[in-house]
């Protein structure tokens, strides 16, 4: 069942990648993607989500 919806939903499974990430993320010494298929803009955009959420908590400004 798994995964049909994640086929059916791609931006769900993005959606699960970033809770994976984000709770791992203390412990995963990185993500690679190796070759671009139908989910490459969605695992640049998690990418981006990251890197941005990671400027965010660095940054002092209220």
């Amino acid at each position: 069942r798994l995964k049909t919806r994640l086929a059916a939903d791609v931006d769900d499974d993005a959606r699960g990648v970033l809770r994976f990430l984000g709770h791992w993320r203390a412990r995963l010494a990185g993500a690679f993607i190796m070759l671009p298929d139908a989910r490459t803009a969605q695992a640049e955009r998690i990418l981006r989500e990251l890197a941005g959420a990671r400027t965010a908590a660095a940054d002092p400004r209220p």
